[in-house]
């Protein structure tokens, strides 16, 4: 997949006052017919050690999860390795 771009995102929780830092990355596939995108949030051992950059192609795992909050379902996608890709 190819990093479309990257998003690096910072705040202070409201509860604790601590800061938090997240990094998440726009996806995209381009060798099928129509062009997929996904956005991946990067697990917090694999963002700090995460040097990529917009345009690299990588291979990603991830994990898929869901979530229900108020009888609404929300999904979370997050990569937990991301390494070069060979091809």
């Amino acid at each position: 997949m190819k990093i479309v771009e990257v998003y690096k995102n910072s705040g202070t929780s409201q509860t604790t006052g601590k800061e938090w830092h997240s990094t998440e990355l726009l996806l995209s596939n381009n060798d099928e017919m129509f062009e997929t995108r996904m956005l991946v949030r990067l697990m917090p051992k694999c963002a700090e050690t995460f040097n990529f950059r917009k345009g690299d192609v990588v291979d990603i795992d991830i994990l898929h999860e869901v979530r229900e909050y108020n009888s609404r379902f929300y999904n979370q996608i997050s990569a937990w390795r991301v390494t070069p890709s060979v091809f």
